[in-house]
């Protein structure tokens, strides 16, 4: 269990780093007792022995010392950052609402889960006073949930098991190189996410340090601290570029940077390999699974586009009847499932038919394979489209633009152009283009679509019930030249 293992280091190396938060350092034996002076003031309150408990916290550390204090009691716990997110989760056996007496920007307060009990604790993570764990032991280690807006734009929610915690986190560290000399920057990812819940813990069990920074100019403070491991999205490289104009990167490869949550722009990649580390990984995975399925280690700019199979990991492109298709050919992507995967989403029976089927998962991203192996992510399917590292539903942004363009329909997908920068494509089915004016007013300037292109169609490619082929009509919008980068 993971608080075994804090508790492990806090007694063989008390006055080890294990948390840097905001710029200030916590010692093993700090988190300790922090965890655990927090465990019997929860123990005090009589808290309910079953349902899930929801850890209502905007400080990350706040929220990191009650999960631990609550699974060390065994109870099944999650945590969210609002009110309004825990009601639209819906959890069937939410028992109670956990929040910490001294949060800066206190919960707010109202309806949402109104079922459920109300528990405020002190917590105090710097000067905790000297605790130790029960004499007789926690017991089992309760479970975990993750939620994600994942493959069909609703929220997801997947239960970690507390008795395979320490089995993930060691295969976690194994793939990612974790040692006891780690310091991982986990940026303010929230411990709803698997990166923000799972990475850290993976750091903890090899006795490593994790930084985490939610001050507004974080960005500034990156390599503080003797950081050697990054995870960014591409819109928080970009950030930390932007903070680090004039850093050049060390000639040696003292810190691995991984990139994951969407397509990085190959203008990206460039100043990130000359001003933080030559060692910089592409990576594609999901929460659904343990880790990284697809790999590449960015030498040149079609790392960023075909990535390996991780090791041990199998993945297939298939057609819409589940067929295996050969390379050349795109289609959906779809991973088989280890023990230590996901297998399918807390309270949705249907999410989770449509996702995990014959002992595989289906993520919702269409590719395509080559002869030697290497797979390329072309984009999302029908459900939601990754851009900057987010999920986004398609339909209700279909929906809106079909409404307020008055045209027959509208299928939004992303992508890639030549110059490897991401952008809105929508096909609209109409007599004629809508203007570019009228687009940009509807969807309102966001910053999350800095590229939109409109092609027009007469008609939709369709299946011989007459549902729109989303695959067909993506390879016509994108189709794919010879130098193997789709056209924008």
């Amino acid at each position: 269990m993971i608080i075994d293992r804090i508790e492990a280091w806090a007694r063989s190396h008390p006055d080890r780093t294990a948390l840097v938060f905001n710029g200030r350092e916590l010692s093993y034996r700090g988190f300790a007792d922090a965890i655990w002076t927090t465990y019997a003031r929860l123990a005090a309150s009589d808290p309910l022995s079953r349902g899930v408990v929801a850890v209502l916290a905007h400080d990350l550390l706040n929220a990191w010392i009650l999960t631990m204090a609550a699974r060390a009691a065994g109870l099944t716990t999650m945590a969210v950052q609002s009110l309004g997110t825990l009601e639209s989760l819906a959890v069937r056996d939410l028992a109670w609402v956990l929040t910490a007496q001294n949060e800066p920007h206190p919960p707010e307060q109202g309806a949402g889960a109104a079922n459920a009990r109300r528990i405020s604790v002190p917590v105090q993570a710097f000067g905790a006073p000297a605790a130790s764990p029960p004499p007789d032991g926690t017991g089992a280690i309760g479970d975990y949930i993750l939620y994600t807006s994942g493959t069909t734009g609703t929220y997801k929610k997947l239960r970690l098991e507390g008795r395979l915690e320490d089995e993930r986190s060691r295969e976690r560290g194994r793939l990612w190189d974790l040692t006891f000399d780690t310091v991982f920057h986990a940026s303010n990812f929230g411990l709803w996410t698997g990166m923000g819940f799972r990475s850290p813990s993976a750091v903890w069990r090899a006795g490593g340090a994790v930084v985490i920074d939610q001050r507004p100019d974080g960005p500034a403070h990156v390599f503080s601290h003797g950081v050697n491991c990054i995870h960014l999205l591409p819109e928080t490289l970009k950030q930390l570029l932007a903070a680090h104009r004039t850093r050049r990167a060390p000639d040696d490869e003292a810190i691995t940077l991984r990139m994951g949550g969407g397509f990085t722009p190959l203008h990206l990649a460039r100043q990130a390999t000359a001003a933080i580390t030559r060692k910089l990984i592409v990576t594609f995975s999901s929460t659904e699974t343990l880790g990284s399925i697809l790999e590449s280690r960015f030498r040149s700019p079609e790392d960023l586009q075909w990535l390996s199979l991780v090791e041990d990991r199998c993945a297939e492109v298939v057609d819409e009847e589940d067929a295996p298709l050969p390379a050349g050919v795109e289609g959906r992507l779809r991973v088989r499932l280890t023990e230590l995967d996901s297998h399918g989403y807390l309270d949705d029976e249907d999410a989770t038919a449509r996702a995990f089927r014959n002992g595989f998962f289906y993520p919702g991203d269409l590719a395509v394979r080559r002869d030697d192996g290497r797979i390329r992510i072309l984009g999302r399917a029908a459900d939601v489209i990754n851009i900057a590292g987010q999920k986004t539903a398609v339909a209700p942004i279909e929906e809106t633009l079909r409404q307020a363009l008055d045209v027959e329909e509208v299928c939004a997908f992303a992508g890639l152009t030549r110059a490897g920068e991401e952008e809105l494509v929508l096909a609209v089915r109409a007599p004629r283009p809508p203007s570019e004016a009228d687009i940009k007013r509807i969807l309102g300037g966001s910053q999350l679509f800095q590229r939109v292109r409109v092609e027009v169609f007469a008609d939709f490619p369709r299946t011989s019930t007459g549902k729109t082929r989303r695959i067909e009509l993506r390879r016509l919008l994108f189709g794919e030249p010879p130098d193997g980068l789709p056209r924008g």
